[in-house]
Formats: C-alpha cells, structure tokens, sequence
C-alpha cells in the first residue's frame, strides 16, 4: 500500500500520489480545495482517507491541481476552468487503466467534481460542495476596497490563509469565475448526475452555508443519493471558532466516505 509518484502535464504539471494495493477494486481520485493540496483538509484527510480505502481494496490518486502547490508560488495562475480541465484530464488517464472510479471532492473541489463529472465516474462523494460561490464566504476578501485597488494594479489579490497565516496571490480571473459560479450555472449539471452521491456537510459551515448541500441533493436525479448533517462543526472540519480541529468530525466524514463507496464499487 505504498504511495508512488505521479505526474501529468495538461498544459502545466499535475502532481500526485497514487497509492496502490495488489488487488484493486478500483480507483478513488481526491479533488482538494481552494488553497489546499493534495494532503486534503488541515493536511491530514486526504492522507488518511487514502489509507482507510487502501485497507479497503482501493487505489487511491490524490494530487495538485496545476499552480497548486506547498508553496503557492504560481497558485494565481489557477482557475476554475483550469481545474475542471485537470481532473477531465486525470479522469481519461486513468479510465483506461480502472473499469471502476469514484470521486471525492471538498469545498471547491466539490464544485470542479460535479464540472468534470462524466460516465467513467461510478460513485461520488462530496464534502461541504461550494456549488454557489457567490452565497459562500469566500468572495468577500476579493471586495474590499484595498483587495479592488491591489487587483486593478497587479492583476490578483492576496489573501491569509486562515489555518496557516500563509499568503496566497488569487488571480483576477479566478475571481470573475468564481463570481459567476452560482446555482444557475450548477442547475443543468447537477441534474445530470445519475451515479450514487453521497453528501457530508457541517452544519456549521461558515464559508459554504450548509444550504447549499440540502438544494444540491434536491437537484441530483440518482436513485441512490444520501445528504449526512455533521452537527456543530465547521468548514474542513474546524471546530465552531475555528481554533482548533474537529477531528471527530473528520474522522466520521472518513469512515462514512468508506462505507458509501464500498458499498456503490
């Protein structure tokens, strides 16, 4: 069940972890978040739900959207569309090696999960989707006075990021992408989905509202579709004030995750 090295290039490197076991019942691709990374949410999911599936019989690919990095050196490059592309990308390489795939995707990676989905996915799973980014906190530190003047002068804006203090360059047109991507334009593709979904939000969630969960899972036409309320936790599983980690919390989202896709792979 070791980890190895991958890497794509779709007009920019793609780098993940793939790990592996001696008899897959399939693949499992992770999409991670805005300004996360492959590790997933506090740098930890991604990396434990891995192992969980791995024990499981499951190959596991989780990687870097192009321009994401630890560093963030190159992250205001990134777009929404950049990102669908990606994961359509990572979703042909490895339809032609796995008759089985599921996706997981958190946060915007949610959002860029349901973009790319098409027939090769057998099963999804999403964390807090940020379907309507417009209604989701993220947007309000692009509309400031002083994030307008720096994006008018530089092109991107820069923003902290909350877990880490870290600063991070946005670019401009991920903002304009980001403003447009509302339910209207999520409508027609989440009901296009037909494969089993499952949906894990914290009904605490201060930057996707848990709302949004409950109008996507009205929209998506699968037969066998769930929505999980985790009470009293926040966005990537914070607990309410955002000073320390729910990893209780994490830890139910990891073993329902489990279960939902043994059961639908």
């Amino acid at each position: 069940m070791k980890e190895v090295d991958v890497r794509f290039n779709n007009r920019g490197r793609i780098i993940g972890k793939l790990r592996k076991t001696s008899n897959p019942r399939g693949l499992i691709i992770l999409a991670h978040g805005f300004t996360a990374t492959m590790d997933g949410p506090a740098g930890t999911s991604w990396i434990k739900l891995s192992k969980e599936l791995a024990k499981n019989n499951f190959d596991v690919f989780r990687f870097n959207f192009r321009f994401t990095s630890q560093d963030y050196k190159d992250f205001q490059k990134m777009t929404i569309l950049s990102e669908v592309s990606d994961l359509k990308y990572v979703l042909k390489k490895f339809s032609k090696k796995y008759e089985k795939i599921a996706l997981v995707g958190e946060s915007l990676g949610g959002a860029i999960s349901i973009l790319a989905l098409d027939e090769k996915v057998d099963c999804l799973v999403l964390w807090y989707p940020a379907i309507d980014l417009p209604e989701a906190s993220v947007l309000k530190d692009f509309e400031t006075a002083s994030a307008l003047e720096e994006l008018a002068e530089k092109g991107y804006v820069t923003i902290v990021k909350g877990s880490t203090g870290e600063k991070i360059k946005v670019g401009r047109k991920f903002i304009i992408e980001a403003a447009l991507l509302s339910f209207a334009n999520h409508y027609m593709t989440l009901k296009k989905i037909l494969c089993p979904t499952l949906i894990i939000s914290p009904d605490k969630d201060m930057t996707v509202p848990f709302w949004q969960s409950v109008k996507a899972l009205k929209l998506i036409q699968s037969k066998k579709k769930k929505l999980i309320r985790v009470k009293n936790s926040d966005h990537a599983w914070w607990k309410l004030g955002r000073k320390k980690r729910d990893w209780a919390a994490e830890s139910f989202a990891i073993k329902e995750t489990v279960k939902w896709i043994k059961s639908n792979i």
